[in-house]
C-alpha cells in the first residue's frame, strides 16, 4: 500500500511541476494520501520496529514544499515548515534529496542554538495530531534530545527536558517501545532536577512524572515506581491546590491501594476525588474525567469493603452532576456516560438488574448530536458493551443484535482514527464471534475474523494495544476453525496467541487471559497433528494453562476456565501416556474450578460435570458422585429465572437433563444409595419446576410496549390460578 500510496502522491508533485495545476496538491484526496502515507510508512512488521524510508520523507517534503508554492499566507508557511521537517531529516545521510533552494536555510538551522533547537522540538511536539505520525515524533524527539542536555539556561533546559520525556512517553504510547519509556521517566526526573535548580515550581514536571511512574507500575507491578509515584504527587500539591494534580496523586494512591489491599489509600484517593469533583465547575471539561475517576476509585474501595455504599454514592455522585448540568450543557453526553459507567460498575459487583436497565437507558437517551464523531463513537462503545452484557445474562438475541449494531455505528464514527477504530474493530469482532457461536453462522464468524485482523493491521506492531488485538484475532479465527475445519485458521490463530503473549510483559494484568487463548489454540492442535508432533504441543499446553492460572488471584472469575481447560489437557495427556497422576490432577483442576464462587454457573456447571465425569471414567466413584453433586446443585442455578424461555431450555438439553442419573449411578458405584435416589429426585424436580415456568416469555415484549407485557403477564396468572374444573 505504501508504494501504491508513493507513486500517486509523485505524480500528483510532477503534474503540479509541469502544468502548475494546483488542485494536484491542494484538493483534499491529496492530503488524504499524504496523511495515509505517513501513517502507512512507518511500520516493519517483519522486524518489528517503526523506521520512514527515505524516499517516502523525499515525497513528503515535495509535497509540502508544492503546497507551499501554490499558497500564501498561514497555510502556505505552515505547509513550508512540514517540508523543511521532512527535508531535516534527509540532510546529512541523503543530501542528494534536498531540493537545493532548501539545503542553505536546513544548513543554518542546523547550526542553530540548543535553545533554538529545542524550541524546533517543542512546536513539532504541539504538531502532533492523532493519526500517529512517527516520523514527526522521531523528529521531535531527536532535536529534544540533542538540544535538551546542552541549554544553558537552567529554565529553558527543564522545559526542554520535559518536552522530550512527554514526547517520548508519546512514542512509548504509540508504538510500544519499552526503552522510550524508560527514558521518558529519566527525562521527567532531570527536568525536575533542572526546574530544582533553577529555583522553579516543578509541580507539572512532578505530577507528570508520577503518571509515567504509575503507567510503569501498571506493567511491571514494581512496587519502587507507584511508591514513587505517590512521593511525587504528594509535592506535586503541596503548596498549591491544583485539582489536576490532586486528581493525579488519586489514582497514584488508587493504584498502590489495589495492589497492597490498603484500604486507608483508597480512603485518601476516595476524598481527594470527591473535592475535586465537588470543585470542578461545570463548565470545565475535566469534570466529567473526575467523575469518572471518583466512580472508578470507589468501586476499587468497594472491591476491598464490599460497602455498597460506595456503589450507591458513585451513581448518585452522577446522578448529582447530571442534574446540576441541564438538559442543555454541552458536557451532558459524558457525565450520562459516566452515569451509565457507575450503573455499569454497581451491576457487575451486585448483579442488580435494574442497574443494568438504567445504564443501558442512560445510554441510549444521551444526545444524539454529540460535539464530535470520537464522542459518538464512545456512546456506540459503550452501549454494545452494557447489551452484549444483558445478552450474557438472558441471552437474548436482540440483545446481542443491538449491541453488534452499536459497535459497527462506532467503528463507522472513526474513518480517520486508527487508535480508536482499532479498539471498536475488535469489540465488533467479539460481538460477531458470540453471536456466530450462538446461531452457528459462519458468516459471522468470518466477519468477526475479518473485523479482528483490521484491528491488528491499523496498530504499529509494537504498539500497546496490538497484543491484545492479537489475542482476540487468535479467539476470532479458532472459533471459524472450530465450525469450518480450515487447517490454515488453526495455524493463524496459534502465531496470533504466541505474538500476542510474548508482547506482553510478565506482570501485565492482561497475561493470564492470553496465556489462557494460547493454550487452548495448542491444545485444539495437538488432537489434529501426527502423535509424535502433537505431543510437544500437548505438554506445553499444560505448561502454558498452569502459568496462566498461577498468575491470576485463585478467586479471580476467569481463573475457572483456565482450569478447565487445564484439566482438559491434563486429561488428555492421560489417555495418551496412562500416569494415573496427570488424571488426578486432571480432577484437581475441574474441582478447584468449580469451587471459583465469583466465576459464571455455567462454567462452574461445566466444571464440576466435567470433575465428576473425569473420575468416573478413572473409576474413582466417590470423587465422581462430589463432583456431579456439585453440577446439580448448580444446574439449579443455572435453570433459574433470569434466564430467557431459550437460554432455560438450552440448559435442560442433554447434558443437563443427563446430569442427576450419571450422579446416580456414580453415587450407587460409591455405596451411597440414599444419595442416588436424591440425586434422580434433584433432577426431576428440576425439570418439574421448569415445566411449571416455561410459558410465554413476556422479555422481549416488555421492551417494546412494557404496559401490554404486564397485562399479558396479569391475565396469564389469572388463568394459572384457576383450579382443573374450571
Amino acid at each position: 500500500m505504501g508504494e501504491r500510496l508513493t507513486a500517486a502522491l509523485l505524480a500528483r508533485v510532477n503534474t503540479y511541476i509541469r502544468s502548475g495545476d494546483a488542485s494536484q496538491v491542494l484538493a483534499d484526496e491529496a492530503v488524504a494520501e499524504a496523511v495515509e502515507l505517513r501513517r502507512t510508512a512507518t511500520a516493519d512488521p517483519a522486524s518489528g520496529t517503526v523506521t520512514v524510508r527515505y524516499s517516502v520523507l523525499h515525497v513528503l517534503g515535495w509535497f509540502h514544499w508544492c503546497r507551499h508554492t501554490a499558497q500564501s499566507g498561514p497555510a502556505g508557511m505552515a505547509d513550508l515548515r512540514k517540508a523543511l521537517d521532512c527535508f531535516a531529516v534527509l540532510l546529512l545521510p541523503r543530501p542528494d534529496l534536498v531540493p537545493e533552494q532548501l539545503s542553505a536555510v536546513l544548513s543554518a538551522e542546523a547550526r542553530r542554538t540548543p535553545e533554538e533547537t529545542g524550541r524546533d522540538g517543542l512546536r513539532l511536539l504541539r504538531e502532533l495530531g492523532p493519526d500517529h505520525d512517527r516520523y514527526l515524533l522521531d523528529h521531535a524527539v531527536g532535536l529534544l534530545r540533542t538540544a535538551a542536555p546542552t541549554i544553558s539556561d537552567a529554565e529553558a533546559r527543564s522545559d526542554s527536558l520535559n518536552a522530550l520525556s512527554v514526547a517520548l512517553h508519546q512514542r512509548f504510547e504509540w508504538f510500544g517501545n519499552v526503552s522510550d519509556e524508560n527514558e521518558a521517566i529519566e527525562a521527567g526526573r532531570a527536568a525536575v532536577t533542572a526546574a530544582v535548580e533553577a529555583g522553579l515550581p516543578a509541580r507539572t514536571f512532578l505530577s507528570n512524572l508520577a503518571v509515567y511512574l504509575r503507567g510503569r507500575f501498571q506493567r511491571t507491578s514494581d512496587a519502587g515506581d507507584i511508591d514513587e509515584a505517590v512521593h511525587l504527587g504528594r509535592q506535586a500539591v503541596t503548596g498549591a491546590r491544583n485539582l489536576a494534580h490532586l486528581s493525579m496523586l488519586a489514582l497514584a494512591l488508587r493504584a498502590r491501594g489495589e495492589h497492597r489491599a490498603s484500604v486507608s489509600d483508597l480512603d485518601e484517593a476516595v476524598e481527594m476525588l470527591k473535592a475535586a469533583v465537588a470543585e470542578t465547575g461545570t463548565a470545565d471539561s475535566a469534570l466529567v474525567k473526575r467523575l469518572g475517576n471518583l466512580v472508578s476509585v470507589q468501586s476499587s474501595r468497594f472491591d476491598l469493603g464490599h460497602d455498597p455504599e460506595d456503589l450507591d454514592h458513585a451513581v448518585t455522585a452522577a446522578q448529582e452532576v447530571l442534574e446540576q448540568a441541564g438538559p442543555d450543557h454541552p458536557h451532558r453526553p459524558g457525565i450520562i456516560w459516566t452515569l451509565s459507567d457507575a450503573l455499569l460498575h454497581r451491576y457487575e459487583r451486585t448483579g442488580d438488574e435494574d442497574s443494568l436497565a438504567a445504564a443501558i437507558d442512560h445510554c441510549r437517551t444521551a444526545p444524539t448530536t454529540p460535539a464530535t464523531s470520537a464522542e459518538a463513537a464512545s456512546r456506540l462503545s459503550q452501549l454494545d458493551r452494557l447489551l452484549r452484557l444483558r445478552y450474557l445474562r438472558h441471552e437474548e438475541l436482540i440483545d446481542l443484535n443491538q449491541a453488534i449494531a452499536a459497535a459497527e455505528g462506532a467503528v463507522s464514527a472513526t474513518p480517520g482514527q486508527a487508535s480508536a477504530r482499532a479498539g471498536y474493530l475488535s469489540k465488533l469482532a467479539v460481538g460477531l464471534r458470540t453471536r456466530g457461536n450462538r446461531t452457528g453462522s459462519v458468516a459471522d464468524l468470518s466477519a468477526a475474523v475479518d473485523a479482528a485482523r483490521a484491528a491488528v493491521a491499523l496498530q504499529p506492531p509494537r504498539g500497546t494495544d496490538h497484543a491484545g488485538h492479537l489475542s482476540n484475532l487468535a479467539s476470532a479465527v479458532f472459533e471459524l476453525y472450530d465450525h469450518t475445519g480450515q487447517a490454515a485458521l488453526l495455524d493463524e490463530a496459534l502465531d496470533a496467541a504466541r505474538r500476542s503473549v510474548e508482547l506482553t510483559p510478565a506482570g501485565d494484568m492482561t497475561r493470564p487471559g492470553r496465556l489462557l487463548n494460547l493454550g487452548v489454540v495448542l491444545r485444539r492442535r495437538h488432537g489434529v497433528l501426527p502423535a509424535h508432533t502433537g505431543k510437544a504441543e500437548l505438554d506445553e499446553a499444560i505448561r502454558v494453562l498452569q502459568a496462566s492460572a498461577d498468575q491470576v488471584r485463585t478467586d479471580a472469575p476467569g481463573r475457572a476456565l483456565m482450569l478447565i481447560n487445564l484439566g482438559l489437557a491434563r486429561f488428555e495427556r492421560f489417555r495418551r501416556d496412562g500416569d494415573s497422576a496427570d488424571a488426578q490432577a486432571a480432577i484437581e483442576a475441574h474441582s478447584a474450578a468449580a469451587a471459583v464462587g465469583h466465576a459464571v454457573s455455567a462454567i462452574r456447571f461445566e466444571a464440576s460435570r466435567q470433575w465428576g465425569e473425569t473420575a468416573a471414567i478413572t473409576r474413582q466413584w466417590a470423587a465422581a458422585t462430589d463432583g456431579y453433586e456439585v453440577a446439580l446443585d448448580t444446574l439449579l442455578l443455572l435453570a433459574s429465572l433470569h434466564l430467557s424461555r431459550a437460554g432455560r431450555e438450552r440448559v435442560l438439553s442433554a447434558d443437563g437433563v443427563m446430569i442427576a442419573s450419571d450422579a446416580a449411578a456414580a453415587a450407587l458405584q460409591a455405596g451411597r444409595t440414599v444419595d442416588s435416589v436424591r440425586f434422580l429426585e434433584q433432577g426431576r424436580a428440576v425439570l418439574w419446576s421448569q415445566s411449571l415456568h416455561l410459558g410465554t416469555d413476556t422479555t422481549r415484549l416488555a421492551r417494546v410496549d412494557s404496559a401490554l407485557a404486564d397485562r399479558l403477564v396479569r391475565v396469564r396468572d389469572e388463568l394459572n390460578s384457576l383450579d382443573g374444573e374450571q
